[in-house]
């Protein structure tokens, strides 16, 4: 929504000191009024490059994703089993993680945060040792 509003901004006085006329004019004037957008919108994300689903997993494993947003991506976090193990601030490079620490069973998301703090989650993918 924009809302502008033009005007002369004018000064009227009476008699100054030497009995002479203090009227000034100021100017013109325009005064413009951007209301911002609110950024409701949910970041997209998703795994470009991961283990197969249902697959079994060992050493250290490589994570790969991407998201985007209208406005920006804050953050990424990579959640293993529920609970955030990592964060970036880019995709620069990929999230891992050794898959001894985590048991037998492992379900791997990444999670991205726009600069509004709308959030998404990728489908889960779960691994077994």
């Amino acid at each position: 929504m924009s809302t502008t509003a033009t005007g002369t901004a004018g000064s009227s006085g009476g008699a100054g000191t030497g009995g002479g006329n203090a009227n000034a004019e100021l100017g013109a004037f325009t005064v413009s009024l951007n209301a911002a957008a609110a950024d409701n919108t949910a970041p997209a994300v998703r795994i470009t490059k991961a283990p197969k689903n249902k697959a079994k997993v060992s050493g250290t494993v490589k994570i790969y994703y991407t998201g985007s947003d209208k406005y920006g991506i804050k953050n990424y976090q990579l959640l293993v089993n529920g609970k955030v193990v990592q964060t970036h601030t880019s995709t620069a490079n990929p999230f891992t993680f050794v898959a001894s620490k985590y048991g037998k069973n492992i379900t791997v998301q990444v999670r991205a945060y726009d600069v509004a703090g709308n959030v998404t989650n990728t489908a889960k993918l779960s691994y077994h040792r």
